[in-house]
Order: C-alpha cells, then structure tokens, then sequence
C-alpha cells in the first residue's frame, strides 16, 4: 500500500495523495456495487485511509524535527563560540602561570611553537632526565639566533658610511613622527599621561608614598612605601623573587594606582575600576605580608595577579582623564598627603560642639519652658517629673538637654546621662546607667532583673537626675523607667525622641511635654554667621546673599547649619565662586520652611498636648506638614559636607561606623586605632598620635561628631564623642559603598555583603544565638570589632591578616575563661583590646607578635604573657591592677602609656627597670598592699625614675586596695630635672603623702591636673600653687592640724575650675576676686572645729562668683550632738545669699581622712539650706583676718 500510495503521488504530483475531483466520483459510484463487493471496498478505503493520515502525520513531525535541529544547531554554534573566547583566555591564563612558574616570572617572548614543530618529536621528549618542557630551551634558542642575527646587521652597519647615514635619517624620522604623535600615543603604555608629563614620576612617588591609607585610595601610600623598600633587601628575604621583579612589579602598581590620581568627583575612571584597583592593592598587601612575613607565597603570583589587572586594564582601554586641566595635575600631588588644618583647633568646645563664646542660638525659649516645667527649685513639686523633648532628627533635643544636664546635675545626688538608640541593648544601657550614678558594683553576673533591682536600690532615698537621650520605642522605655523610684526627692527625668508616641508614653500621657521647632530665619542667620565670621556685621557684602541661599536651603535645622557653616569656616580663602558651587549642590526648596512654616508660631506653640487635640497641637501640624522632607534634606546637607572633606578626614569619620549607635568613643582609643590602621602619618613636626589628636578636634569642630555630654574635661578639652544617628546612616552607607567597613547584626541580612571584606564590625549585643555569616571570606579581613555574647566569638585564628582587633564580650556565668591563646599567630596585629567580664587566657609567648602597638586589657587574666618584654614595637600597654608583669619589662624602650604597674606585686627588678623606659608620657601606678620594705623602696626609687622621663605628660599614683598606711616620702621632694611637660599629677591619699610641696611642682607651667597631700602647708606653698598658670583642677589635702588660718586672695589661680581643700580645721577665707572661676568646690574637716562663734560671712564664699555646686564632708569623731548641731548651723549660714545659689551637699564621716561610713546631713537641695544672711559680713571678716597670718 505504501509503494502504491507513492506511485501515485509521483503519478500525479498531488500532495493530498493524488486524489483528484475525477478520480474521486468513480469511488463514489462503489456504493451501489454488490454487497460483499461492498465490504471489500470499504475495508480497502479504510485501511488506505489510515495509511494516509499517519504518513501525513510523520511528515508534519519530520518537518518540524529538521526545523528543531536547525535551531539547536545554530544556538550550540552560537554558544560555543561565545565561550571559544573564555576557553581561550582561560588556557592563556594556565599557559602563562606555568611558564612563568617554570621561567620564574619570564615570558613567551620570542618562542615560536611551529619551528618546534617542525624539529620532530626525537626534540620534544627527554633522552636523558632533561626537564619535559623542553620546548622552552628552544624558544630560548630561537631568541638568542634573532639576537645575533641582529647583532650581525648593525655591525655590517657600522662598516658602511651610507648604512650610517642611512640609519641616521631613519632615526631622526622616527623621532619626528613620535612627537608629532605624542598626544595620540596609546594611553595604555607605560608612559605618563600628558597633563601628568610636566609631573616628574619622582615628584609623583614621593607624594604617593607620603600619605596615609584612605577610604577611596586604599593601602596605596603604604604598599608603595614597602615596595620601594624591598630594593633594599636581601634577595633571600624575597621567596621566589629577584631585583628585576620587585622593580617590574613597581612600574606595574605605578601604572594602576594613576588610575586612583584624581579625586573620585573629578575622575573620568570609572568608578567600578577604581574600585576593582583598590581591592587589588589590598590584595597585593595581603600578598606580599604573606610573602616577607608568613613565607606562605611566592613572589611570581603576585607579580602574575598585578600583571593580568594591567592587562585588562589595556583591553578595557581605560586611563586618567587626559582633558584634566593643567592644574589639577599639581592639585593631585597634595591629594595624598594631610595638608595643616584650616579650623581653629584652639577653639574650646563645649557641649554638644558648640564652641564657648558662640553661645547658644534658637533654643533659649524652649529651653526656658523646660526649666519651668522641671522646677528644679520648687519644694512643692518633689514628686518624681518626666518630662519629653520631641522634634525632627538635628533640630537640637540633644542639645538642649546636653546643657541642662551640664549646668543642673550638680544640684541632684545621682545623675547620668544615656542615649538609646534606635537598636539598643537593654544590658548595657543599665550597665552605663549603673555606672554614672556610682552604684555599688553587682556580684557575679547579673542580668536586666538583677541590674534594675541594683539601680533603683541605689537610687531610694536619693535625688537624682537622668537624661535618656534619642529613645525610638516605648518598649524600651517601659523597662528601663523600673530602675527609677518615685519618691518625694525632687528627682527629674528627661528623654529625648522624634517620634511623639514615644513622648507621651514617657510622660504617662500627660497632656504637656516639649515640641522643638525649627529655627526661623532670624535665628539661622545668627547661628550661621556667628559660626562662620563671629557676627553679621563681620559678614562681607558679597557674601550675604549667598549665604541666605544657602540658610533658607538648610531648612533651619541646627545640625545642617552648623554643618554647612563649618565647612566654610573651614575654607582659607574666601571665595564667592565656590560658595555659590555650595549652594548649588544643595537640594532647592519651593517654599521657605522656616518664614513660612515656623516665623508664625509662638514660643507657646513649641509646648504640645499629650493627647493629640487641641488648638496648639494641630497649629503645629499644620506648621510641620508644611514643612519638607526635613530627614532627606539633612542626609544631603551631610552628604555634601562629606564629600567636601580631605581624604583623612573621611577615613577618620567612616571608621566611627565600627562602634554601636549611641556608643561613646574615647578620644584615645580612636586615635590609637586610626595610627594601627595607618590613617595617620606624623606632620608638621607632631607625632603620629598627636596629628590624629587633631583630626580628631577637627571633626568635632567641623560638627561631624558631637562630643559625649560627659567626657569634656576643666581645660574644655572633648575627651570622647558620639556619632549623630543620621552622620551615621550616612557614613555606613558610604563604608559600604567603598567596601571600607562592613557592619552585622543579628537583625541584618546578609544577601547584600561583599565576599571580601576588610574591615568588619560584628555588633550582636545580647543576642545568644548569632554567628557570623558564612559567605564571609574572613581571610581577607584586617580590622574585627566584636560586640556580643563569648560564645559567639568567631576563632580569631582564621583571621590570619588581622591588624586591629576589639573585643567587648560578656558572659552570663563563670564555668569557663576566655581562651585567646591562638592570637600568638596573628602575626600582623597591630591593637588589641579586650573588654570581659570573665577571666581572659592569653598565650604564654607573644614576641611573634612584633608589630603590636597596642595591648589593654580590660578583665581578669590568668598570666601575662612571660616574654611581653621582647615587643619592641609596644606603644601602650594597659594591664588590670591585679596583673603582675613578669621580668625584662626594661625591654620596651618604645612603651608610651603603662597602665596599672602595681609597685607592691612587681618585682623590685621591674620597679627600678622602668628608669629605662625613658619615652614614658602617661604612667598609672598602683599600690594594692602596703608591705613595710617594699613600698618604701619603691617609692625612694620613684623620684629617680621621674627624672628620666623627659617626655612624660601625666602620672597617676593610687591605692588599689582597702589598705590606709601612710606613707610619708621624701623621695619625690627633689626631682631634677623636672618633668617640664607634665600636664597631669595624681598622688593620692593612702600611698603617698608628701612632708611638704615639693618646689619642682612650680617648675610645671603646664601642670592642669593636681591631686596631692602633704603632711604640712606653708606660705611658699600657697605661692607655689599660685603660680601655676595652667592649673585648672587642685585636689589638696593637709594632714597636720594647722592653727592657723588661709587666706586666698584675688592673685593667682586664674583658670583653676576645681578646688577640693581637705584638712583638720576649717580655718580659711576667700577675699573678693579670689578664684573667679571655680564652679566646683568640696571641702572636708572636723566638725568640732567649727565654732558657733563664726558669722556668714566668715569664710568669704560670697566672692567666688562662679560656684554652682558645693559639697562638705564634716568629721564626726570625738563630736557631739550640739557640736554637730552647730556645725550644720554655720554651714548653712555661710551660703545664705550667695548671687549663684549653688547646690550644697553635706555628708558626716567618722573621719576625714579614712572616711569609713558616711550619712547624709539631709537631702541635697539647695534651697532647703539657705537663710538671712549677717549685713555686717565684712566686718566680722575683718576681725578674724587681724589675727590671721595672710598667705
């Protein structure tokens, strides 16, 4: 059937089987046909039917099957050669490393694999143990023949006067022509670009190797640096690398990090590259620390990895911008390197960085709405107030409550202030509030039960002052305000938050709390130019109008025109151009918020109702509705004071992110860690650490950091800082956009990080359960911060290229130590500190650790490490008083801070070994047990010891333990010569009182801190005393009874802020003028040597003029009742009227020098002890000043 259908398919060349009209009607007339004739025919259609229609159907899918192998073929053709190129490249790649592997860094130069070929088998196979690459002696043949065949061709050259001539015109040719081409030569070649020719490549080193590690340049300067220094070492130091190598890697790194010249604003390189190039210059570090220091690479892959960037570099046709002005090629040059500061870092800074003499602009309204509604000084109102502060991000809340916390703590017995943040850890806020209100410490390991039990138990009885700054949720605020009793005490609460739910759930929904409004434009004027030019009339005319642009565009937020107002100040030069480039870049407004939204409210519209409703509450939305978006317009004001600042700046900013929210840095501790991680080279004649002491000062005063409302020491110096919450958004987002530090929580996810990551902050806080995400690749990582519970420390070990690492752990038990042993291997690490609370195990040997600068501890340890002394590199080393250092601590002749050296523990050996460490600038020494030999000797060898510190800064000698002996030296009378830079000097009671001062002390004219007791005090004391210029803190202490009295008059002390003045009698009187500005005086003394007899105005503290807080100690012992009953009586008088009304303090001790147990005379208010005062206070001053001797 099939043979017929196809013979009649051929037949009539019908594609429906040759079934024509005509051949269709005879089939028809079958039907009239014969029964079983019938039957037959029906059974023949029918079977011919099928066949039809399943051919038909193969057909169809045959067609279709050639359709489909038709496209498959052409897809897998396409895909194959697609990747052809990728197999390729890839062989290359493998066909480089192994000859370079083979040749030691030489390349395919030269070799022509056909002519091998051609030579036959019997060449390529070894005969005789010959190497099986073989083939590469002959490419070598091959390139020695070309070079004698050349070598030939210019001999037969120098035979011929027409060659030479001849060669001599083709020369002068060719030189013409590449001149001529000069500007059109392959960006890609070694050469200099031409706006970079009128540099010399040496200028440009130079400059490059200067300056420090930033954020956009990477380890550039110190790659370089250690590049150029391996010319000068020993080959065999440089595994599996020679001179020619480590000059060929060199020009490579030069010709990539010009990629990385111009600054990222200005730069036509993409930003993908300059950010490809900066990790490879980490990588390239990484590799050559892995090469001189671990012995763990070789020298030819990590010329292989510079060479394959440069490479690719020359493919993607990439090269600095060649339309870059002429000047911008000297601009660069001063890229790398920190140029002198232009902000007046003298300035002192105050609360809140608001320089002293500025004053406070926009706030005294709600600040005076505040201090009436606190009531500090009503007795009628003892209860227990909370009172909010609510207002946009940077309106100034924390400010506000910054000052009052400043100017009124003094006046309440317990007082602490604690910002929240937005993910806060209840555990360490309790922790911080235990600690400032100076609670008993809790044993064992208490948790958020134990640590609010432990803070309210402090607190009954007390008069307190709490200040809860930047609170996010009402949660958090329901556990905390249990630690805080409410008691008839006059105790006051304030909190700070942008969210007026959380407000009113602080103040019980009570209908009033504080509203802050932005500024009008009055006061951002003011605020503006008395940061810029000191007023507004020192504001030159062509300045003014841009300068109201630019305030109407900060939407009077503080923070935005303090901002932007430092920036300019920061400016040397007064430009009108740039200042207008300023406004411009700032985002334009359609309406003026400030003359519009805010002009029309009055001060009592800042004053909101808790409940919602009211007339003020919906004037205000109305006011803050019309406002917009304020939170977008301050990330672009910081955004563009950001990128205004010097690359050390933004290195110096952007690692503040490693640090929780709402965390307090010390000064100290980030200018150590910025040195580590080489943010910092020495200038201007000023060491390392010293240049970053001035960054630091320079970003508080640029307004990028605020100083914490607690660390500013007498001399207004800011001691630590905290970061605002939208500074810090802002500088996460551009560590992460840098890849400079990346940030974990337990809260995070990790689908977005970066595999390589060099610097890592692992903030878990009390989480139990976290682990840091294993997509990490932890080899890469420099810098480790750890926030979080010890048993999800991840294994330092694995962290083999660490320079820096942080860890604050807490435990909940005491059934194991920490185990840190494995940090011996860290072989780069540069700054250790540990913060625990359970006992820490450090390694027996550490010398392997050479680079390390910084090592404190702050917990228990088990043992100091026995060879610390072979750390040459060792710059401070804090240990816990309990630690005892083992010999050979004269070996740290580079040592700048010792912490904690007990003079009764430590060998006698070490105690006269520290004479050597004679670059000492900061030494804390202690005295736990007071045997009868040892402290003696110690203390007779101290003044010999001081004599050698040349460079010392501050010494601090205290007790550690319980033990009260008196130790009378004379060792410290004679110190020659005397410590000239001596800023601090703390000796206190109980381990060192002096016969008398000691005359070297008048020698220390920038003494700022003294802390001192002697046996005896004379006129040439109080002389001595007198005579310190820079003396801003006196803690003096007179064990001796002296009858007679001390008279301080208007000379001298003329910065001296504290005055704390201990002795058996109170026989002193302070004349007019005398210490203008102490604000804070404490004085102790026996309470029977207080005669009845005295008037008010006896003691003369009426004419300290700046006291705001007094506090008294009165001795007890061998006193009765009228006898006490009569000192509280003169006490009180002798304060009656005085113009400050300071707050008095008064406690009674069993005695003043031992201090056992103290009560308290009554509570702490001020205005519970003042009456009348005597109006004959002169007089009767007078009487008693005719039988005083007059110091």
């Amino acid at each position: 059937m099939e043979s017929f259908h196809r013979n009649k398919v051929i037949e009539y060349g019908d594609d429906d089987g040759g079934l024509s009209d005509q051949r269709t009607l005879p089939l028809v007339s079958l039907k009239n046909a014969r029964p079983g004739q019938n039957d037959m025919l029906h059974s023949a259609a029918g079977s011919i039917q099928k066949k039809f229609r399943g051919w038909k159907g193969r057909k169809e899918f045959m067609m279709i099957r050639q359709k489909i192998i038709k496209i498959q073929a052409h897809v897998r053709g396409h895909q194959v050669r697609r990747s052809y190129r990728k197999i390729v490249w890839s062989v290359g790649i493998v066909e480089k490393v192994i000859l370079r592997w083979r040749r030691k860094g030489r390349g395919l130069r030269g070799f022509q694999p056909n002519r091998q070929l051609e030579a036959g088998l019997s060449q390529i196979q070894p005969t005789r143990g010959e190497d099986e690459y073989d083939f590469l002696k002959d490419g070598r043949k091959q390139a020695e023949g070309r070079l004698q065949r050349a070598l030939a061709r210019v001999k037969s050259m120098t035979q011929y006067p027409e060659a030479r001539a001849q060669y001599s015109r083709l020369q002068t040719f060719v030189t013409e022509q590449q001149e001529s081409k000069g500007k059109m030569e392959d960006s890609n070649s070694l050469c200099l670009p031409v706006t970079e020719m009128d540099i010399p490549i040496t200028a440009w080193i130079d400059a490059a190797m200067e300056g420090p590690v930033t954020a956009s340049l990477g380890p550039m300067a110190p790659l370089l640096r250690q590049v150029h220094s391996l010319s000068t070492m020993v080959p065999e130091h440089v595994q599996g690398g020679s001179e020619a190598d480590v000059k060929r890697l060199k020009e490579h790194l030069e010709v990539l990090c010009r990629d990385l010249l111009e600054p990222e604003e200005t730069s036509s390189t993409p930003k993908w590259w300059r950010k490809e190039v900066r990790e490879l210059l980490y990588d390239t570090e990484d590799r050559l620390d892995e090469v001189i220091i671990f012995q763990a690479s070789d020298f030819s892959e990590l010329i292989a990895g510079v060479e394959d960037a440069c490479e690719r570099r020359k493919r993607l046709q990439l090269a600095p911008n060649k339309t870059t002005k002429p000047d911008l090629a000297e601009a660069s040059l001063s890229y790398f390197t920190p140029q002198r500061t232009s902000i007046e870092l003298s300035k002192p800074i105050s609360v809140q960085g608001h320089p002293v003499g500025l004053g406070v602009v926009g706030i005294e309204e709600p600040m005076n709405k505040l201090v009436e509604q606190l009531a500090f000084e009503d007795d009628k109102q003892n209860r227990l107030k909370v009172i909010p502060i609510a207002g946009f991000p940077g309106v100034g809340k924390t400010t506000v409550a910054g000052i009052l916390y400043s100017e009124y703590r003094g006046k309440f017995q317990c007082s602490a202030f604690v910002r929240v943040s937005r993910t806060p850890d209840t555990r360490s806020l309790l922790i911080s509030i235990l600690s400032q209100i100076k609670a008993p410490g809790l044993c064992g390991f208490p948790d958020v039960h134990d640590l609010i039990d432990g803070i309210r138990k402090h607190l009954i009885g007390k008069r307190y002052f709490i200040i809860m700054d930047d609170l996010w949720t009402a949660s958090i605020w329901d556990i905390i305000s249990r630690a805080f009793p409410d008691a008839d005490c006059g105790s006051r609460i304030i909190t700070t938050t942008p969210i007026d739910d959380v407000a009113l759930a602080c103040c019980r929904y009570y209908p009033d709390y504080i509203e802050m409004s932005p500024l009008n434009d009055d006061q951002s004027k003011e605020l503006f130019f008395t940061r810029v030019f000191g007023s507004e009339d020192h504001c030159p005319p062509g300045f003014k109008k841009v300068s109201c642009k630019i305030i109407n565009k900060c939407a009077g937020l503080p923070l935005a025109i303090v901002s932007i107002a430092s920036l300019l100040a920061s400016e040397s030069h007064l430009i009108v151009e740039k200042w207008e480039h300023i406004q411009d870049s700032l985002p334009c407004t359609r309406t003026n918020p400030t003359s519009e939204g805010v002009k029309g409210l009055s001060a009592d519209t800042a004053i909101g109702s808790g409940d919602g409703r009211g007339p003020k509450v919906e004037k205000w939305k109305r006011a803050q509705d019309s406002l917009p978006v304020t939170s977008e317009r301050l990330k672009q004001v910081l955004n563009l004071v950001y990128n205004n600042l010097p690359p050390h700046l933004k290195a110096c900013l952007l690692y503040l992110c490693m640090y929780p929210e709402g965390y307090s840095v010390r000064k100290n501790d980030l200018v150590r860690q910025w040195v580590a991680e080489g943010f910092v080279n020495a200038m201007g004649g000023r060491g390392t650490e010293e240049t970053a002491g001035r960054y630091f000062d320079e970003l508080v005063s640029r307004g990028m950091v605020q100083p914490a409302a607690t660390a500013t020491n007498y001399s207004n110096e800011v001691l630590s800082c905290t970061v605002h919450h939208m500074v810090l958004d802002l500088i996460r987002h551009k560590s992460k956009e840098l890849n400079f530090i990346i940030t974990v929580d337990n809260l995070q996810s990790t689908l977005a990080l970066p595999d390589e990551i060099r610097r890592l902050s692992v903030q878990f806080g009390g989480s139990k359960g976290a682990d840091v995400p294993e997509n990490i690749l932890i080899s890469k990582v420099r810098s480790l911060l750890f926030w979080g519970f010890f048993e999800c420390v991840p294994s330092v070990v694995d962290y083999a290229l660490l320079r820096v690492l942080i860890l604050h752990i807490w435990a909940d038990g005491e059934e194991t130590n920490f185990d840190l042993t494995s940090i011996s291997e860290l072989l780069l690490l540069r700054y250790l500190k540990i913060q625990c609370n359970i006992m820490v195990n450090l390694p027996d040997e550490i010398k392997g650790l050479k680079c390390l600068e910084t090592l404190e501890v702050d917990a228990r340890l088990s043992a100091v490490p026995c060879d610390i002394g072979h750390l040459n590199k060792l710059l401070h080393l804090l240990l816990p008083s309990e630690a005892i250092l083992p010999k050979g601590l004269d070996g740290l002749t580079s040592l700048l801070t010792l912490g904690c050296f007990d003079l009764s523990k430590n060998s006698p050996e070490n105690v006269i070994g520290l004479a050597e460490l004679t670059n000492l600038q900061d030494v804390h020494l202690t005295c736990s047990t007071v045997p009868s030999e040892l402290p003696f000797g110690s203390m007779k060898h101290l003044g010999s010891i001081l004599e050698k510190f040349n460079d010392l800064r501050s010494l601090t000698l205290h007790g550690a333990g319980s033990s009260s002996q008196i130790i009378s030296d004379d060792g410290l009378s004679i110190v020659s010569p005397s410590p000239a830079l001596l800023e601090k000097l703390e000796l206190l009671p109980r381990i060192c009182t002096l016969s008398r001062l000691p005359k070297w002390i008048g020698e220390l004219s920038r003494l700022s801190i003294l802390k001192i007791e002697v046996l005896d005090l004379s006129i040439n004391d109080i002389v001595i005393l007198k005579e310190l210029a820079s003396l801003a803190s006196l803690s003096l202490s007179v064990r001796t009874e002296h009858a007679e009295w001390i008279i301080f008059d208007s000379k001298g002390f003329p910065v001296l802020k504290y005055f704390k003045f201990v002795r058996t009698a109170p026989y002193m009187s302070f004349l007019e003028g005398a210490m203008p500005n102490v604000q804070k005086l404490k004085l102790a003394f026996d309470a029977n040597r207080l005669k009845p007899e005295y008037s008010p105005g006896t003691f003369g503290f009426q004419h300290m003029t700046s006291l705001t807080q007094v506090s008294v100690k009165f001795g007890g012992a061998g006193a009765d009742d009228s006898n006490k009953k009569d000192a509280e009586r003169v006490w009180k008088d002798a304060f009656t009227n005085h113009p400050n009304n300071p707050i008095l303090d008064a406690r009674w001790v069993d005695c003043i020098f031992n201090g056992d147990k103290t009560t308290d005379v009554e509570d702490t208010k001020g205005h519970d002890r003042r009456a009348s005062m005597s109006s004959d206070t002169i007089e009767a001053v007078g009487k008693i000043f005719k039988k005083a001797r007059l110091y």
